[in-house]
C-alpha cells in the first residue's frame, strides 16, 4: 500500500510539471493558432491581375443623374456590424454598433488613443492602433470577449492597420525617425503567421485593401495635395486615381472591387465644403454621392449601403445617393467601418 501511495504522489508531481509547460507553450502560440484557425474557412485570394493605367485624370464634376449605381435594398436582419471610433483624438475608444438590434458597446477603452479599426475577415476580431504603450503600435481585439493583444512593438509609429482579404497579412502606415512627422508615412506589410514586417516601397496613408486582394487604395500628399492612388500588387505599379481641385482622402472599396468611395473638400474646411464621391477603380469621371453636413470618412457594406461620419453623427446612404438616414447621433462618432 505504501508503494502504491508513493506512485500516486510521483505521478501527480509529473502531471503538474507537464501542465505548467503546456501553459507556457499555449501562451506562446495563442495568437498564431487564432489566426490560422480563422483562415481554414476562407476561400483563397483571387489571382492578382495588372490594372492598366488611364492616360489622363479628368477633373471631378458631379453627374446630374448617376445611372451606374443600383438602388440599395433596406438593411436585412442579418446586417453586418459597424465598428467606429468614439471620442477625441487623445482619448478615443473603439465601439461596435449592431444595426439589427440597435445595440452599441465599447470593445477597446484604455484611456488612450485607440483608433482606425479594421475588421478581420472572420468578423470576430478588429485590428486597430493604440498609443497606450507610449508610441503607436498595432493591436487586435476579440469582439466577443474584449481581450486585446499587441501585434507590433516598435520605436516607430505604426498606424492604420488593414487586413488582407485572406487574413494572413496587415498593411499599415509606418513613420520612423528622421521622417517621423511626415504627413505621408511608408506603407508596410506584417505577416500575421510569421511576424515578419516588409516595406512596400510606397508612401501614403489610410491604406485600403481591395476585396479581391489585388490592389491597395491609399491617399498621399506626394504632389502637395491629397489625392487617391492605387497600387497594383502584380505589376508593383502605382497610379493616381483622382485629380481634385482641393483634397481627396480616405478611400474605401465597393464589395466587388469595382468602385472606390472617397471624401473630398471643395474649398475651405467647412461642413458645406465636405462631400463624398464615387469613382471607378479603373479611373474616369467620378460622381457626387453626398454633399454638405460635414460628410467625412466612408465605408461600403456588402448590403450596398455606405456609412460615413458627419456633423450629425454616423449616417448611411444607398449607392445611388437617393436614400439617407442617421445611424448614430453624436459628432463624436467617426471612422466607421462595416464588418465584411
Amino acid at each position: 500500500a505504501t508503494s502504491a501511495a508513493q506512485a500516486v504522489v510521483l505521478a501527480t508531481g509529473v502531471a503538474a510539471t507537464l501542465a505548467a509547460h503546456a501553459t507556457e507553450i499555449t501562451l506562446a502560440t495563442q495568437m498564431a493558432v487564432a489566426v490560422e484557425a480563422s483562415l481554414t474557412a476562407q476561400a483563397p485570394t483571387a489571382t492578382a491581375t495588372p490594372t492598366p493605367s488611364p492616360t489622363s485624370r479628368p477633373t471631378a464634376t458631379p453627374l446630374p443623374s448617376p445611372t451606374m449605381r443600383p438602388t440599395a435594398t433596406p438593411i436585412p436582419a442579418s446586417a453586418p456590424l459597424l465598428a467606429y471610433v468614439y471620442g477625441n483624438v487623445r482619448n478615443a475608444d473603439i465601439r461596435v454598433f449592431d444595426p439589427a438590434s440597435s445595440t452599441d458597446r465599447s470593445i477597446a477603452d484604455q484611456n488612450c488613443d485607440e483608433a482606425e479599426p479594421g475588421w478581420a475577415p472572420d468578423n470576430k476580431r478588429i485590428f486597430y492602433h493604440s498609443d497606450c504603450a507610449g508610441n503607436y503600435d498595432l493591436y487586435v481585439v476579440d469582439v466577443g470577449s474584449g481581450a486585446s493583444q499587441p501585434i507590433t512593438a516598435s520605436t516607430c509609429d505604426e498606424r492604420e492597420p488593414e487586413s488582407a482579404p485572406d487574413g494572413r497579412q496587415l498593411v499599415y502606415r509606418r513613420n520612423c525617425a528622421p521622417n517621423a512627422f511626415n504627413v505621408d508615412g511608408e506603407l508596410w506589410v506584417v505577416d500575421l503567421i510569421g511576424g515578419s514586417e516588409t516595406p512596400l516601397g510606397i508612401s501614403g496613408r489610410t491604406p485600403a485593401w481591395s476585396p479581391d486582394g489585388t490592389r491597395l487604395a491609399f491617399m498621399s500628399d506626394r504632389n502637395n495635395g491629397w489625392e487617391i492612388y492605387v497600387y497594383d500588387f502584380a505589376s508593383r505599379t502605382t497610379r493616381q486615381l483622382t485629380d481634385c481641385a482641393a483634397n481627396c482622402r480616405f478611400p474605401a472599396w465597393s464589395p466587388d472591387s469595382r468602385f472606390i468611395v472617397y471624401h473630398a473638400t471643395t474649398g475651405p474646411t467647412t461642413a458645406e465644403a465636405e462631400s463624398l464621391w464615387i469613382v471607378s477603380a479603373q479611373g474616369g469621371v467620378p460622381h457626387l454621392l453626398v454633399t454638405g453636413d460635414g460628410a467625412g470618412r466612408a465605408t461600403w457594406s456588402a448590403s450596398g449601403w455606405i456609412a460615413f461620419n458627419s456633423q450629425n453623427g454616423i449616417e448611411e446612404v444607398d449607392e445611388s445617393g437617393g436614400q439617407r438616414r442617421v445611424l448614430l447621433r453624436d459628432d463624436s462618432h467617426w471612422a466607421p467601418v462595416w464588418s465584411r
